[in-house]
């Protein structure tokens, strides 16, 4: 998978969700960009919408708590600002085909949530903006997620994402995201996971698994976001611990660098310091000036 812009580490891609945890204030929404750099996310993401064409007015109640998340094309441009100036991605979800010129503007990708997911005609207009098209697949059955992947190559920086749509989620179900990169990680350019178990371990066994990009709902850390009341928000201490312990993990990894019959490379030069075989001493015979 391609590094994003502002990419703090090219093996895992981390986005941090603020959701409606701006609560509409422009400088709460500063401190939530600020806070997620430090805490070492590659991104961060907000959502794009009119609640009256997100629910059905059947739902007044749903409505009236959707409206309280609403951004402007405004507070696009000031994030995009906000996030040059921390030096972290900017991506936003759209629920809407009307949404996606404005929102393209001033984004590095674009994301379609769970709910809206087999919506083909928002999935392919967003691939025509030539952003990365970030997919929830959560409630979706395997030949739903093949419809979904329809469009994407695997040489695109496209991801679908395993994600279990309940706030918060008990078990993350780390089996079917391996299921889902089995099936799927040839045809799109990666696989990722979108937390709401606010597990570390979900989050590390997601990356264990294969998974390129995570997401994880980010708060403050008073917790007064909007979202943070159903229990699946992340603070900046346990992100910020969660993202150190997994680039770590990732590290020592990648670092094996495995030679000949499992030997390192670090281990592969000090390999004459062993005791030689015909004296038992070291170092190796080979490397000693007394032959």
């Amino acid at each position: 998978m391609k590094a994003f812009p502002y990419s703090q580490n090219n093996d895992v891609y981390f986005v941090a969700e603020l959701g409606s945890n701006h609560n509409q204030d422009p400088d709460r929404l500063s401190l939530l960009v600020e806070a997620a750099r430090i805490c070492g996310f590659d991104a961060i993401k907000l959502q794009y919408y009119k609640a009256e064409k997100l629910w059905s007015k059947e739902f007044p109640d749903r409505i009236a708590m959707a409206k309280r998340g609403e951004i402007t094309e405004e507070v696009l441009a000031h994030t995009k600002q906000l996030c040059n100036l921390h030096k972290i991605g900017f991506g936003c979800s759209v629920f809407n085909v009307e949404d996606i010129e404005v929102v393209s503007k001033y984004v590095d990708f674009l994301k379609v949530s769970s709910y809206e997911c087999m919506n083909s005609e928002l999935i392919s207009k967003c691939k025509e903006t030539n952003l990365p098209v970030f997919v929830s697949t959560g409630m979706c059955t395997r030949s739903e997620i093949y419809s979904i992947t329809k469009e994407m190559k695997p040489n695109d920086e496209d991801c679908i994402f395993h994600c279990i749509s309940s706030y918060p989620a008990e078990d993350a179900r780390i089996d079917i995201l391996k299921g889902i990169i089995q099936s799927f990680s040839h045809v799109c350019g990666a696989i990722g996971y979108s937390d709401h178990t606010r597990n570390i371990g979900s989050i590390l066994a997601a990356i264990n698994a294969g998974a390129k990009v995570i997401e994880m709902h980010f708060d403050l850390v008073d917790l007064k976001g909007n979202e943070s009341r159903h229990g699946h928000c992340w603070y900046p201490e346990t992100a910020f611990k969660t993202i150190d312990i997994a680039n770590a993990m990732k590290k020592a990894d990648v670092e094996q660098n495995w030679i000949d019959n499992f030997m390192s490379r670090e281990d592969r030069k000090d390999i004459d310091l062993r005791a030689d075989e015909k004296d038992c001493k070291r170092p190796s015979i080979k490397v000693r000036k007394e032959k």
